[in-house]
């Protein structure tokens, strides 16, 4: 009966221990950990210079304080008033004058190079001021310029005597700096910048062989007077401010709109 009893007890443990076994699972985990930087889009001005009207026979740059009727309006159309006497092309004088808003960079480029300030005084009736310069993607995106608006600085719209225009500036003479018209740069891409500021190419080369540039030399007229009968007002002080959008390449659609984030932006590469 003892052995018996015995035999019993050890069968208990028996199955007691293969219970434990078959009880505990073996376990192990793999992670992935990734880490994500993000680019940034960023736009800055450069080199900015100004002057007073393109005209015939005039130097490639622009002229400070030299004035002349314009031969061609802030929009494109040539100037109606061109040709009137005394005041015809070739007849110049020292009367309105465009400026930059300084005499350093950090004076007239403001908000990291983003903010442009340039003055004009003495403004008068068909006066029209000039301003160059390059707007450049410092940043490690693409971007398209996507849309350009003109206000007062209090978000007010412009009295209608002040007329405005930017086109891209590939004229390199001043005859063409007169013919050229307008050239848009809305839509304009403007390649990404590496770490030291020169273009980074990201172009698909097996798709587009040439690559882009990081810049856009732009040109910026403004012009005073209505193209009917050259109204504005005297002794008059507009603060004209000036907005020129970047987007993401990727972020507008082939008419220049802007795309709803996230779900029309997924993997689009045109």
């Amino acid at each position: 009966m003892k052995k018996i009893k015995i035999l019993a007890l050890v069968m208990i443990f028996a199955f007691a221990a293969l219970g434990g076994a078959y009880a505990t699972l073996w376990q192990d985990t793999v992670t992935l950990n990734a880490t994500v930087s993000t680019g940034n889009v960023s736009l800055k001005w450069a080199e900015p210079d100004v002057g007073d009207d393109y005209h015939g026979n005039s130097p490639t740059n622009l002229l400070d304080g030299e004035d002349s009727v314009a031969a061609v309006l802030a929009n494109g159309d040539p100037n109606p008033n061109a040709t009137d006497q005394p005041q015809a092309p070739g007849i110049r004088r020292d009367v309105g004058h465009i400026a930059l808003d300084g005499d350093t960079p950090s004076s007239y480029l403001r908000n990291d190079d983003r903010d442009l300030y340039v003055t004009i005084d003495n403004a008068y009736p068909d006066y029209q001021g000039e301003i160059e310069a390059w707007i450049v993607n410092d940043g490690s995106v693409p971007v398209k310029i996507q849309s350009i608006t003109a206000t007062q600085s209090n978000g007010a719209p412009l009295p209608g005597w002040i007329t405005w225009n930017v086109s891209e500036d590939t004229a390199t003479t001043p005859e063409e700096k007169e013919a050229k018209g307008t050239i848009d740069i809305l839509g304009k891409l403007l390649e990404a910048s590496d770490s030291e500021g020169n273009v980074h190419d990201t172009t698909d080369p097996s798709l587009t062989p040439q690559g882009l540039s990081n810049k856009v030399k732009v040109r910026v007229s403004i012009h005073i007077g209505d193209t009917a009968n050259m109204l504005a007002n005297q002794d008059k002080t507009v603060v004209f401010k000036l907005k020129i959008n970047g987007v993401q390449w990727n972020g507008v659609d082939s008419e220049n709109n802007i795309l709803d984030l996230p779900n029309e932006i997924v993997n689009r590469f045109d």
